[in-house]
């Protein structure tokens, strides 16, 4: 007898920059796998609301009007590759560039997919693949990277923008 449906297991992560509107034609080649990661994700949504308050309820919450959110995709880079340098800083043609300010942060985001390792709950209980079509490196959150004799363990948060789907329906993810 079955008591629960687990969905446990490691996932993968790759990257794929040229999906970015601002995409610098320097960092791009497709989808590139993000190398080894640690096996704990974490894939947080959280929404807004406006909050609609009566002082003849003592000032109480009565209601609150739905105004959209956010979603974002945690988890820790254990390589430093030309690929994920590229992922960290697509502002610019190249890491120690600044880029160009005012632009908006969304036209540098790509492609972030996230997939199950197969013969785990995880892929068989889902989502076995995770596809977030507009992902990029969340803004003030520092990118700290370890140097000397340790091991380069970059832990990263994505802000994943809502897009639309081909079949027009607004995500900001996809999962199969």
């Amino acid at each position: 007898m079955t008591f629960s449906t687990l969905a446990v297991g490691s996932y993968t992560a790759q990257y794929n920059p040229d999906t970015a509107i601002a995409a610098a034609a320097e960092k791009g080649s497709g989808i590139q796998s993000l190398g080894i990661v640690e096996s704990v994700f974490l894939w947080q949504r959280r929404y807004q609301g406006k909050k609609i308050q009566s002082n003849l309820q003592a000032n109480f919450v009565i209601d609150a009007i739905y105004q959209g959110g956010e979603c974002f995709c945690r988890f820790t880079l254990k390589q430093w590759t030309p690929s994920i340098q590229a992922m960290l800083w697509p502002m610019a043609a190249s890491f120690d560039e600044i880029g160009q300010t005012g632009a908006l942060l969304s036209h540098y985001a790509g492609e972030l997919i996230l997939t199950a390792d197969a013969d785990t709950t995880a892929a068989d209980n889902g989502p076995a693949i995770i596809r977030f079509g507009k992902a990029l490196v969340a803004e003030d959150q520092p990118q700290e990277i370890p140097l000397g004799e340790v091991e380069r363990d970059i832990q990263l948060v994505f802000r994943c923008f809502p897009y639309e789907t081909a079949l027009g329906k607004q995500v900001w993810f996809e999962t199969t």
